[in-house]
């Protein structure tokens, strides 16, 4: 509950224009409580691989779709797309919501889609 609850704190914030603070270390663990659920929902996945890499922590991810399962490998690596930013902004994109101060590089329809697993 506690990063659903700080990424709706976040959406409060901006709809007020307040950038809305999100710590380093629970970013890093909202992304991991993510990328978790996602692996295990069953949902359709994209169906290209992305590279996270966070800017301001120790915080890099191969993730590889197969079908229904996705293969997390907390590494550097080369994937069809990655995003490169700081920890909050990439928990943020993750969860759907603003694409900005983030490093796109790669397949622009694989960000598209990753940006779109939905919370």
């Amino acid at each position: 509950m506690a990063h659903e609850n700080t990424v709706h704190d976040w959406d409060a914030k901006n709809a007020l224009g307040i950038d809305g603070q999100i710590p380093t270390l629970l970013a890093l663990d909202g992304i991991e409580e993510k990328l978790f659920l996602v692996s295990e929902s069953g949902s359709t996945l994209p169906n290209a691989s992305i590279h996270l890499h966070c800017t301001d922590c120790e915080g890099e991810w191969m993730l590889s779709p197969s079908g229904t399962d996705l293969k997390i490998v907390r590494e550097h690596g080369k994937g069809d797309a990655a995003v490169r930013g700081e920890a909050k902004q990439i928990l943020l994109y993750l969860w759907g919501r603003k694409i900005e101060n983030l490093d796109f590089f790669g397949d622009e329809a694989v960000i598209k889609a990753w940006g779109e697993i939905g919370p």
